[in-house]
């Protein structure tokens, strides 16, 4: 199984990143690396991500929080093939912003 990103999720990772970085070089690496252990894990247990609170279950966005410190956590899809992030979502934005991506699911990376 593989993990692609949406295209708005793929900004949203990297746009942290170089946050990150700016605060404090080598800390968008270390945060980059939390979110390749949380790829991992939803590709070796794809169901271990709970459905997103508040949102249709029908819609099956599961949430996989990353762990301590970043307040982060990857919005996906499960496929047949591949894992869709859909968003990296800071903890503090509107829940559900990234929800209209549903529409443009062919947009990934």
């Amino acid at each position: 199984m593989i993990v692609r990103y949406h295209r708005e999720g793929r900004g949203e990772l990297w746009a942290a990143v170089d946050r990150y970085d700016d605060e404090n070089p080598g800390l968008g690496y270390d945060f980059h690396e939390a979110v390749l252990a949380a790829e991992a894990q939803m590709v070796s247990y794809p169901e271990s991500g709970p459905l997103w609170p508040g949102i249709d279950p029908q819609l099956g966005v599961h949430r996989m929080v990353l762990e301590d410190p970043w307040p982060f956590a990857l919005a996906y899809l499960i496929e047949p093939e591949q894992l869709l992030v859909l968003a990296v979502a800071h903890g503090h934005r509107n829940p559900g912003y990234w929800l209209p991506r549903l529409r443009s699911l062919h947009d990934v990376t």
